[in-house]
């Protein structure tokens, strides 16, 4: 579920090696109390900056996690409901193959990263406002409902999840 949102370009970057720089005060034993202060409003400054700077992606990842996830629960509900399937592995790892190569799952991807870029990464009630729009812009419409329940899906065999038992 995981690799619905994540990319490998846009990994997040650890803030905490910002701190690399402390070596350099012990090099200068007799400078340290006029040095110390300003390697310290450095360190912290990068720390928040690198720290401020991913917190956009961390918005953007969990945002479409939150949107991804209740798209495919949808669409496994009403395969359940509606169609009459019994819920399987099978059918589960079918809704979510299917919908991480579906154009949707770009589409509200490529719609979450304009929406984080535009309106910050702090405006809570937009942020919200943009899941609950893509989720009602992207949920399993009747019609498609209805095409499924004419297509016929055996579901009858039950598979391993492909996870390695560590």
């Amino acid at each position: 579920m995981t690799a619905l949102v994540g990319n490998r370009r846009d990994e997040l970057r650890n803030p905490n090696t910002t701190f690399a720089l402390m070596p350099i005060l012990d090099s200068l034993p007799h400078a340290a109390p006029i040095v110390v202060p300003i390697v310290a409003t450095v360190v912290l400054v990068k720390w928040v900056y690198d720290v401020c700077e991913q917190s956009a992606l961390m918005l953007q990842r969990l945002m479409a996690y939150i949107v991804d996830f209740t798209i495919i629960m949808q669409v496994i509900f009403g395969l359940v409901v509606n169609a009459r399937l019994r819920l399987s592995r099978r059918l589960i790892k079918l809704v979510l193959n299917t919908y991480n190569i579906s154009e949707e799952k770009g589409t509200v991807h490529k719609e979450i990263k304009e929406h984080v870029k535009l309106a910050g990464r702090f405006d809570r009630d937009a942020a919200l406002a943009k899941i609950i729009q893509l989720v009602k812009e992207y949920q399993m419409k009747p019609e498609n409902m209805e095409e499924l329940q004419a297509k016929r899906f055996e579901n009858n065999d039950d598979e391993d999840w492909g996870v390695c038992e560590a």
